[in-house]
């Protein structure tokens, strides 16, 4: 039977070490030179302060700090785009639908109370916090009386921006206003 272990044992270590500096060398040149080109400057600080890690504390502490801070990039990343595609209020914009003048006219005169907001991408705890932000703005300020939020555009939805969306429910009750959800896929 044989090992792998064993057959190491037929090459000379001047060789097997050759080749693993070999290896780290071009690691190091693709992930420390090649990627200076490539990734913005919060990334390229990042991939040297895990390298760093792996040099001093091991492969094993350094890779836990890679993904922590992978994630922590992401989140802030994804957090300052922007949720909301489209912002406006009943006054301003009407359905396809003819309406009568008269109704026309009411829909002028009482469109502020009505506000809508067209949420786009995929909405996370970041990004929710955002639109509750805005829609309590809407609340205290505008005294609107229906917000309503289109889904029309949303790729998806996490847990956490489903408690934040039950927060704004409660804040619409709070200031006597209605929550319409709207192009919700189930």
């Amino acid at each position: 039977t044989y090992n792998f272990r064993s057959v190491l044992l037929y090459f000379p270590r001047p060789v097997l070490a050759g080749i693993l500096m070999s290896i780290g060398l071009q690691m190091l040149r693709e992930w420390a030179w090649e990627s200076y080109w490539r990734l913005d400057f919060k990334e390229y600080l990042m991939v040297l302060v895990t390298m760093t890690i792996i040099f001093f504390k091991g492969p094993l502490f350094g890779v836990l700090f890679g993904v922590v801070m992978t994630n922590v990039l992401f989140v802030f990343n994804y957090s300052r785009i922007n949720c909301v595609r489209q912002q406006y209020s009943c006054g301003e914009r009407f359905s396809n639908k003819d309406r009568p003048l008269q109704h026309i006219s009411i829909l002028r005169a009482h469109g502020k109370e009505s506000q809508i907001l067209v949420l786009q991408g995929y909405l996370f705890y970041g990004t929710s916090n955002i639109i509750l932000a805005q829609a309590k703005t809407f609340l205290e300020k505008e005294f609107v009386q229906y917000l309503l939020l289109d889904f029309r555009s949303v790729q998806g939805i996490d847990a956490s921006t489903v408690l934040v969306f039950n927060k704004l429910e409660q804040k619409c009750r709070q200031f006597g206003a209605k929550l319409i959800l709207s192009s919700l896929s189930v």
